[in-house]
């Protein structure tokens, strides 16, 4: 199942879930240095349950998707826990119609 998400983008790499990732668009428009200097980012982020070798990233200025790949040894994010734990209780609202899910793409 393909969910929709926000990832961040930070100096260390696109931050979703406790990892880090990288593409080859935000090598050559570095992103990574940008954060580094002028800070963070959100990004909006695709990805597949279960699956944390890839995800996909919106690029803003092209409107496309852009695979992005998990950094091999990348190191789960500080405060990963935290963040499993807000996700697990906006699922809990949206299984009891108080908040409305993500939408499926296909």
């Amino acid at each position: 199942m393909r969910n929709v998400s926000m990832g961040l983008v930070t100096a260390n790499g696109i931050e979703f879930e406790g990892l880090y990732y990288s593409c080859q668009l935000a090598i050559s428009e570095n992103w990574f240095d940008m954060a580094r200097v002028e800070g963070d980012w959100k990004i909006l982020v695709v990805y597949n349950t279960g699956m944390d070798a890839t995800i996909e990233v919106f690029h803003t200025p092209s409107g496309k998707w852009v695979i992005a790949r998990n950094i091999p040894g990348s190191a789960p994010a500080p405060g990963h826990a935290e963040g499993e734990h807000i996700r697990q209780s906006l699922n809990k609202l949206a299984r009891s119609g108080e908040l409305q899910p993500a939408a499926e793409l296909e």
